[in-house]
């Protein structure tokens, strides 16, 4: 794209006098490839990556619970549970 009005008052004011026109996008269309060229690219997830996958959506899922027990003035730690996430964390830290 070659942009030719320097004027920095059209480029406030989005002027399109200056954008050079993407109509001659010939075969390729607005869509990428239309019907030539390969079929469009596959993708086939590892084990791994459907395990991450699996652990983000219960990661997500354990953060939206502890959220509404929050709201609702229902969440209530134990005071050992809470000390050993603190010390848990400095300890992970110092390392």
């Amino acid at each position: 794209m070659k942009i030719s009005d320097l004027n920095p008052a059209a480029v406030s004011g989005f002027s399109t006098g200056s954008i050079a026109s993407s109509s001659g996008m010939g075969a390729y269309g607005r869509s990428g490839r239309g019907a030539y060229g390969s079929p469009p690219d596959q993708v086939q997830l590892s084990g791994a990556s459907r395990l991450a996958s699996s652990a983000l959506t219960s990661h997500s899922a354990r953060l939206a619970h502890l959220k509404s027990l929050v709201a609702a003035g229902d969440y209530n730690p134990s005071a050992e549970a809470i000390g050993q996430a603190i010390v848990g964390e400095a300890l992970a830290r110092a390392r």
